[in-house]
């Protein structure tokens, strides 16, 4: 039988790195809670760009890079349904443990030991016994025990109900992203009688409760560090509630350690804990190294750390065989796409093992004693040292440029600032809009094209390039004049964040306009250019005052109407004729395009403020949102998006084959039709969490009409 299973583990490695690759994590979760095949093309653009950017590398830790503050948000959002997902079937399978079993000889000389040739019996025992060892390793012989203990990332708390017993009189705080397991340990709790030892809060452990400082004996983290975005501020988050003399124990996944001659992992090693990161939610991983460094910088004393990779070795074969039983395969599978990911994951942790790339570390410290007069025990320098250690690893953590030597990584810009200073959403848009607008003339010239392929080519780029100057100096100048609105409402985006300052936002915008300008002066017709100034202009008066009219909702929704919708595609089109040296002349695609993404845009306009009701509404600005409400503005922009596709279904049947295509024209809206419909019913399904995700699906469908204009 276990050689049966394990002729089948290359095949299934095939297919979980095959299907880690293609399938990038959902922005929310719920999106992929039931799998629709079609829905696949919808995120099938900038799959390699995320993944780059996931592999993004810094000096110190070269795995993954940080995420952004708004990356976080969705990061906790993951992180939560995963576990509300999946915990009911570990409970049902595994019990309370969340984590590793410890297998071999232990240290602490507690009898039995197990070696993982038992069955699954044996295997909850050796997760009872990770923690015993974990204390046995990292307390001494005469440290006082603990009263107050807190455990981050408790899970459904097996570690919490058993570390309050095994200090009398003790209580337990435990913590969890995860409102279904809180709810789930508290209950377990209940059922062992030890609800007046045990609490448990829905808690983000890098945001903990001001009341928490300098308030807990043993501070624990047991697996759960790997989930943590930012690994300066979980640390230091984990120093700041522990008393004086208090103890800290992290126990993580981590990579190895880097090499003398090494400045960052090998490729092949980024991606494969790429693959297992987008399975498991998780940020970027770390060594324990590293660990180190973060509770030397800080302060911390009796730093000892090591490494336990064998003594779990027997553990991910386990949870692959019990994952392997029919009954438990079928119940998996019907979590939804977090179980199917989390299986294929669990084949590629084996692997990081096996390799060497994965290590189970442990790392514990102390927060020095206070004084009689109670000061802390730290000299001044030591303190001073320690908070320019944490401000540099918060740089270089969120992608900036710390005063060192050493180099950033060749993709540090993939996903940083100045990717997120470019709207991702808008630049995919404008791209796929002017290769459509290329293509679509091609077909349409009679008498071919009498120049060079060379020639088409490089004024196909420098019209990209172009567009893509003007895209970036109206969404920077929307950004720096909406600052204060977008820390509210985009805290992600780099000048709310800090990242960026706004002098070095106006050189981008000014740089933008220089280089864009000359480019069309350069490649196309007075006329053109004149356009092309005018567009820029008017999609600026959307936020620079004393217009900034953004302040009006239809003005707003009228400027994007006209700049997204009719000047962008006519003018598109346009330069799409100089490029084939042909003359201008209307086509009834065009004709249709421009009337459709006018209608289009003037939603995008309206929806786009939905998220935004908190923000605008402290700033005084009023939207259609903030007056009439998220639902309302959505269901009236559905209906009017709904009209446009059915007018356009409608013009395709009485114009007939001699004027389009039929089946692009009928099947591909109704096919966006529908997908519209779902996507409202989703919205009226989550409530005010699905609203964002609303607003992407909107573009979504605003780039698959461009895939529909090209083969009408």
């Amino acid at each position: 039988m276990l050689r049966g299973r394990a002729s089948r583990l290359p095949l299934f490695l095939f297919f979980g790195v095959l299907f880690s690759v293609w399938l990038p994590p959902p922005q929310r979760p719920e999106l992929w809670t039931t799998s629709r095949p079609w829905a696949f093309a919808i995120w099938a653009p900038g799959v390699q760009g995320r993944l780059l950017g996931s592999l993004a590398t810094s000096p110190h830790c070269t795995a993954c890079r940080a995420a952004g503050v708004g990356t976080q948000k969705k990061l906790k959002q993951g992180i939560a349904s995963f576990y509300d997902g999946l915990t009911p079937l570990w409970l049902d399978v595994w019990g309370e443990h969340l984590h590793h079993g410890y297998y071999g000889p232990r240290p602490s000389g507690t009898e039995p030991a197990y070696n993982g040739s038992g069955g699954l019996e044996e295997h909850r025992a050796a997760q009872v016994a990770m923690i015993d060892e974990v204390l046995a390793w990292a307390r001494s012989e005469n440290e006082a025990q603990p009263r107050v203990i807190l455990d981050v990332g408790c899970g459904v708390g097996g570690a919490a109900r058993q570390l309050a017993a095994s200090f009398p009189g003790a209580c337990a705080t435990g913590i969890t992203l995860s409102p279904v397991q809180a709810k789930q340990a508290a209950n377990l709790s209940l059922a062992t009688q030890q609800q007046d030892s045990t609490t448990f809060e829905v808690q983000d452990a890098l945001n903990m409760p001001e009341g928490w400082r300098e308030r807990h004996d043993l501070v624990w983290s047991l697996e759960s560090g790997e989930h943590m975005p930012n690994k300066t501020r979980f640390v230091s988050e984990l120093a700041r509630v522990v008393v004086p003399g208090g103890r800290i124990v992290v126990v993580t996944w981590c990579h190895r350690d880097l090499r003398s001659f090494e400045n960052k992992l090998r490729f092949w090693e980024s991606w494969l804990l790429q693959l297992i990161s987008r399975c498991y939610y998780l940020p970027r991983w770390t060594s324990v190294a590293e660990y180190e460094r973060l509770c030397r910088g800080m302060g911390l004393v009796d730093v000892r750390r090591d490494d336990w990779t064998k003594a779990i070795a027997p553990f991910w074969p386990a949870v692959i065989r019990s994952a392997c039983r029919p009954r438990n395969f079928s119940r998996l599978i019907r979590t939804g796409i977090d179980g199917v990911r989390s299986a294929f994951a669990m084949v590629l942790m084996v692997l990081g093992y096996r390799v060497g790339l994965i290590k189970f570390g442990l790392i514990t410290a102390r927060k020095p004693a206070q004084t009689a007069g109670g000061a802390s025990s730290v000299p001044l320098s030591s303190k001073s040292s320690a908070a320019a250690f944490v401000s540099q690893q918060a740089d270089l953590e969120y992608g900036h440029a710390p005063n060192t030597s050493i180099g950033t990584s060749k993709h540090a810009l993939i996903g940083g600032p100045l990717h997120r200073f470019s709207r991702p959403h808008t630049v995919r848009g404008t791209v796929i809009a002017a290769m459509a607008a290329v293509f679509r003339a091609s077909l349409a010239a009679t008498a071919g094209f009498s120049g060079q392929l060379s020639s088409l080519m490089l004024g196909s780029i420098g019209l990209v390039l172009a567009l893509l100057c003007a895209n970036t100096v109206c969404v920077g100048v929307n950004q720096i004049f909406d600052v204060d609105l977008d820390r509210v409402n985009k805290p992600y985006l780099p000048l709310a964040s800090g990242e960026m300052q706004a002098a070095m936002a106006w050189c981008l915008v000014g740089g933008a306009l220089v280089v864009g300008s000359a480019l069309v002066a350069g490649l196309f017709s007075q006329l053109l250019f004149c356009i092309y100034v005018a567009g820029i202009a008017v999609g600026s008066l959307y936020s620079v005052p004393p217009f900034r009219l953004r302040r009006w909702p239809l003005a707003a929704a009228c400027i994007i109407a006209c700049v997204r919708g009719c000047m962008l595609n006519c003018w598109l089109y346009y330069a799409a004729c100089e490029l084939l040296f042909r003359p201008f002349a209307w086509d009834p695609a065009v004709i249709f395009l421009t009337r459709f993404m006018t209608v289009f845009a003037a939603m995008i306009a309206i929806t786009k403020d939905l998220a935004d009701v908190e923000g605008d509404k402290r700033g005084q600005v009023k939207t259609f949102a903030s007056t009439f409400g998220c639902g309302k503005v959505a269901t009236t922009a559905a209906i009017v998006l709904a009209a446009n596709y059915l007018t356009a279904m409608l013009e395709g049947c009485l114009k007939g084959p001699q004027v389009f295509h039929m089946v692009p024209m009928v099947v591909g809206h109704g096919a966006a039709l529908g997908y519209l419909a779902w996507s409202r019913r989703r919205l009226a399904a989550g409530g005010d969490q699905e609203v964002d995700v609303f607003y992407r699906r909107i573009w979504h469908l605003f780039y698959f009409e461009y895939l529909i204009y090209v083969l009408i």
